[in-house]
């Protein structure tokens, strides 16, 4: 059975909210292991985004590691075939200086070198937008 989550999402909040078990006091990282949660957000980013997600484990032996933009942050996912276990963590790309985080993600080891070569292309396509424009999506510590 799925957890009710009871936080607002526009139009009765100004932002998309999204949830996560751990964050930094400024909310430049957050994550979340908890599928629950996992299954809530990906409901919250949208329909076209889960289906796509879904297409891809329905196509894969071991699961889905992935990034994409998630307002100001860049979202790297990793999900389990069956979806049993994942992680959904989140860098904020206003607080990171973009080469700090590649640096550090690249010095923790946790994603491959395909994922690092993906996230840097989205700090890139990001660095030539607005973030305040970009500025849509908020973290909830549960």
């Amino acid at each position: 059975m799925k957890k009710p989550f009871l936080i607002d999402q526009p139009p009765n909040s100004e932002y998309y909210n999204l949830i996560v078990q751990d964050a930094s006091d400024n909310k430049m990282y957050g994550i979340t292991q908890d599928i629950a949660h996992i299954d809530y957000n990906r409901e919250v980013i949208g329909e076209w985004f889960d289906v796509d997600l879904a297409i891809k484990q329905l196509t894969s032996i071991n699961g889905v590691t992935t990034a994409f933009q998630c307002g100001t942050y860049i979202c790297a996912l990793q999900l389990k075939h069956d979806n049993s276990e994942g992680t959904m963590s989140f860098y904020d790309l206003e607080s990171f200086n973009n080469l700090e985080l590649l640096e550090t993600l690249k010095s923790n080891n946790i994603y491959s070198d395909a994922m690092l070569n993906l996230i840097q292309s989205l700090v890139e396509y990001m660095s030539k937008s607005d973030l305040d424009d970009l500025d849509s999506v908020r973290l909830v510590l549960i």
